[in-house]
């Protein structure tokens, strides 16, 4: 049998103060804020580089730009290097792709992410960098998943999802969601049942948002 070819998607903001975690400020402070969302995303790129790169062909670090002391030329927004600089001190640099959020909200961006991984894989999964009870055991499990059904997901216990894959793109699920609400997993659910599609969902995982998700952190983070 062919091995199917696996695209890991990360969809990240660059840590600046004032723009990453913002609702994490009133119990964090503005750098407090920016120096956990360093770590959650370092946490989350170490787990993504652990999946066997023969079974996870293409790993893609999609970055959402930051309009706070960038530069702009021609009406694009560039980050702070942040990605860039990241990436360079890579043991391995060519395993990652480099790419940028294409799209006017979460669902557009997602969609165009998955769509164009896509179009050179079977399978293809999106997670955040909110989630560090996301393991590589479980991204592995939601990819043997997509072999027998639509959509895979890792609901979160806000009511959102910590990772969403497909083997097909199925923009139906992302139009007009209302994003960041405890309904969006439920919503969700409705669409892929009106669609006639299958879907597994993996145990539910905490994402850290709120100043009430802090003691869900690892032992040590703060």
């Amino acid at each position: 049998m062919t091995q199917p070819r696996q695209h890991l998607i990360v969809f990240a903001k660059a840590p600046q103060a004032g723009f990453a975690k913002t609702r994490l400020i009133p119990a964090l402070g503005a750098q407090g804020a920016a120096d956990l969302a360093t770590q959650l995303f370092l946490h989350t790129i170490a787990t993504a580089s652990s999946l066997d790169s023969s079974k996870v062909q293409n790993l893609e670090l999609c970055c959402f730009k930051s309009h706070n002391n960038d530069r702009v030329h021609n009406d694009r927004v560039h980050n702070d290097g942040f990605f860039e600089t990241w990436l360079a001190h890579q043991a391995s640099p060519n395993r990652w792709r480099l790419t940028e959020q294409v799209g006017a909200n979460l669902g557009a961006r997602m969609h165009h992410a998955l769509s164009n991984a896509l179009t050179q894989s079977d399978r293809a999964i999106v997670i955040g960098t909110d989630s560090p009870a996301l393991t590589a055991a479980t991204i592995e499990q939601a990819f043997k998943a997509l072999g027998d059904h639509d959509a895979v997901f890792v609901p979160a216990f806000d009511g959102g999802y910590a990772l969403v894959g497909l083997r097909a793109p199925t923009d139906a699920i992302f139009n007009e969601m209302r994003w960041s609400t405890g309904d969006v997993m439920s919503v969700t659910r409705h669409r892929l049942k009106a669609l006639d599609k299958s879907w597994l969902e993996l145990p539910t995982i905490h994402d850290i948002d709120e100043p009430a998700d802090l003691n869900q952190l690892p032992a040590g983070w703060l």
